[in-house]
């Protein structure tokens, strides 16, 4: 038995596993290749991963998104959770996380709120949230990214890309008033595709069990 392997253009690896099959083809025996399964796998990264919170007043919600992370963004490793505005500014205050995926609606105090509670905040912020109207103001409050419920996985995968490539830079070099509006252009052009997206209103009906 031996493997063969092709990789995509999304950095998994598709593996076949392949017996040699013998049949009798007159004189002699001959063998060929016959696929008897088909492993997912994901690539290790090589350098250390994202420290992760995630902060939703819904537990499904949480629990699909840390899910989702582990299975497809290797990249990303969740430190912890919370459920609420309040709850989430007691554990950033010990935990210094890389990137915050933050829910927008929450009983308590929204996710702008919680922003504006933190000092001198020194890490990224992507919003994960089932309205779509709060683009602009995530723009203004510097996010990163604007991912809506349900979440996509190719989505979510380019955002983690996109995480990856900020701190790259930001370890690069020392950050700058120019290397930040960069990093406001780019989130600014993200959230334009969100909205203008031609499938945003058919999942509009989806994202209604996801609402907070």
């Amino acid at each position: 038995m031996f493997v063969t392997a092709e990789r995509t253009g999304l950095g998994d690896i598709e593996t076949f596993a392949r017996p040699f099959v013998p049949f009798n083809r007159g004189r002699g025996i001959y063998c060929r290749e016959t696929p008897i399964a088909k492993i997912h796998t994901m690539d290790i990264p090589s350098e250390p991963r994202l420290r992760t919170v995630i902060v939703d007043d819904e537990e499904r919600s949480r629990n699909t998104l840390q899910s989702l992370l582990a299975t497809y963004c290797p990249e990303v490793a969740v430190l912890a959770q919370a459920d609420s505005a309040d709850s989430a500014e007691q554990l950033l205050a010990t935990e210094r996380p890389d990137v915050l995926f933050l829910d927008i609606q929450m009983p308590g105090g929204s996710g702008f709120e919680l922003l504006e509670r933190i000092r001198d905040r020194d890490f990224p912020v992507v919003f994960v949230t089932a309205h779509d109207k709060y683009a602009i103001r995530a723009i203004r409050a510097s996010a990163i990214d604007y991912l809506l419920k349900p979440l996509d996985i190719d989505e979510l995968r380019e955002t983690v890309r996109k995480l990856v490539r900020l701190r790259k830079e930001r370890f690069a070099s020392p950050p700058s008033p120019k290397s930040t509006a960069k990093v406001c252009a780019r989130s600014s052009g993200a959230f334009a595709k969100i909205r203008s997206r031609p499938e945003l209103s058919s999942r509009r009906a989806t994202a209604a069990s996801w609402r907070n």
